[in-house]
């Protein structure tokens, strides 16, 4: 990998991580009732789970670190 396709993906990555906050808040918004693909889950229940999985697992493991 070069060091200019490595700076390309640094800032792809840099622009979808500032996004983030924005898209998250959407899928958060969506109605419960959007109905999923079977078998899955709806925007909001996938959300839902990132956000305890944030708080619950890795932000423990953060401070497990210290």
């Amino acid at each position: 990998m070069t060091l200019d396709s490595d700076w390309r993906r640094r800032r792809a990555l840099l622009r979808r991580l500032a996004d983030g906050q924005r898209r998250i808040g959407v899928a958060a918004a969506t109605t419960a009732k959007a109905v999923p693909i079977a078998g899955g889950w709806t925007a909001q229940e996938m959300v839902l789970h990132l956000m305890a999985v944030e708080v619950e697992v890795f932000q423990q493991r953060l401070l497990d670190l210290t």
